[in-house]
């Protein structure tokens, strides 16, 4: 049982956010585990710092922890959408898939 506040969705749940203007920066916290496995984000403007938009969620043994990280171009009005993985990836060790998203953070200057 967690004891932590957190959304949990199954495969392919996903969460959209528009990240507030003048935003420098963003950090995703959320649920690693055996359950969880690949996420993906889909950006409207891919942030230069982002080379890959695919990060890995499985872990032997379930805790909150930083999940993705980027700088973002204050100027910029971006919208992220971060998705769970699909069942048949193989990404999980019991073919289930979660996405757990505890917290996410933006930091900027006005």
């Amino acid at each position: 049982m967690s004891t932590h506040d957190h959304a949990i969705g199954t495969s392919l749940a996903s969460v959209t956010v528009t990240v507030p203007q003048n935003s420098s920066f963003v950090l995703l916290t959320g649920t690693v585990g055996p359950e969880n496995g690949l996420i993906s984000t889909k950006w409207n403007v891919k942030p230069s710092s982002v080379k890959y938009p695919v990060f890995q969620t499985y872990n032997p043994y379930e805790s909150v922890e930083s999940i993705f990280m980027a700088t973002l171009d204050p100027t910029v009005q971006y919208q992220v959408e971060i998705i769970g993985d699909a069942p048949g990836n193989n990404n999980s060790v019991f073919g289930t898939y979660k996405l757990g998203v505890s917290n996410m953070v933006f930091l900027g200057a006005t």
